[in-house]
């Protein structure tokens, strides 16, 4: 948990917060997410979010699926991480946190979870919490344009080349600290678990000699939310694309619609995942939904306007026959 001055600031790249606003209005229920970023200095600064997988939803309560968090966290480029959570609040309650809020921030906090953002009214009441000394400090919440402030990479050689993320401001010792952590996350999803090439598995160790390690290919995708850094995938290199494609659209919340490219076009499901390696995906909506979107929302536009001319027809005809009852009555 923080030990440092109670003051600090979230601030959040304002394309980002939209996408966030628009997922609360289409949920009545409560919606989570986890907030990645760079923390620096006593300031946080939230590029992307990814909706929780979730265990638990409802209208007061939410809960991610601690299961499935790993695999969001390992294709978390080296550089940035995990550092805050954000949940929707329904209006009547607004952006206070609750005790069940309080306790899940303690506990997040022990793993390095500093910041929890509450929103409610649209994004028009939002708060910002995190732990300090085992109490819960409220900070300043900051919608802001990062397009100037955009990720920098550079290659850290140890001495196989690493790819790492970091704010152009930060101090050489704070990129230290804060990459100690993810190297080793990123060095074992690059190697575990061990495969090794051409070797019976019942071979006593004298007799092995030299082990050769299956090597694994590395992708990147870059989600249509943002385009300040790219997930990393690793897989094995002899799975096809097919294998692996629903867990990517899981992981990173993407319409089961989704299709993925390449500057060099389309990837086709059978693609071997060696045939990716080193390569940019970026996911797009094919026509066919982009098209069921359209009309879907057409007929909703429909819908709406329908059901206000049979509201003011059934109106009329009360009144008519409110109005035919009183001429009775009066001629009476």
């Amino acid at each position: 948990m923080l030990r440092k001055k109670k003051s600090f600031k979230v601030f959040m790249d304002k394309n980002l917060f939209a996408h966030i606003v628009k997922r609360g209005r289409e949920e009545k229920e409560e919606i989570g997410f986890y907030l990645i970023g760079i923390r620096k200095n006593n300031n946080a600064y939230i590029y992307d979010a990814i909706e929780f997988p979730y265990s638990e939803k409802s209208e007061v309560l939410v809960a991610s699926n601690p299961h499935k968090i790993g695999k969001i966290f390992a294709s978390i480029p080296l550089g940035l991480r995990v550092i805050g959570t954000l949940h929707k609040h329904p209006d009547s309650i607004g952006s206070r946190y609750s005790s069940i809020d309080e306790r899940t921030f303690k506990e997040w906090a022990k793993s390095g979870i500093y910041y929890h953002v509450i929103f409610s009214h649209d994004g028009e009441d939002v708060s910002v919490y995190t732990v300090i000394d085992d109490k819960i400090e409220k900070g300043e919440f900051k919608v802001k344009d990062l397009t100037n402030e955009r990720l920098e990479s550079m290659t850290l050689s140890i001495p196989i080349e690493i790819r790492i993320y970091y704010h152009p401001e930060e101090t050489l010792r704070d990129f230290l600290n804060r990459i100690e952590r993810s190297i080793l996350i990123w060095l074992a999803k690059r190697f575990l678990p061990l495969r090794v090439t051409d070797e019976s598995l019942d071979l006593k160790m004298k007799e092995v000699g030299i082990i050769n390690i299956h090597s694994k290919s590395i992708f990147y995708i870059m989600t249509d939310r943002h385009n300040f850094f790219p997930y990393e995938f690793v897989y094995p290199s002899n799975l096809r694309f097919r294998d692996i494609k629903d867990e990517i659209l899981e992981i990173l919340k993407l319409d089961k619609s989704t299709e993925f490219f390449t500057l060099d076009g389309p990837i086709d499901d059978n693609t071997y995942i060696s045939e990716l390696n080193g390569k940019i995906l970026y996911p797009r909506k094919t026509i066919h939904s982009v098209i069921r979107d359209i009309v879907q929302e057409e007929i909703k536009a429909f819908l709406r306007e329908a059901r206000r001319e049979i509201l003011d027809l059934i109106k009329k005809e009360i009144e008519k026959l409110i109005g035919s009852n009183l001429t009775c009555l009066n001629g009476d």
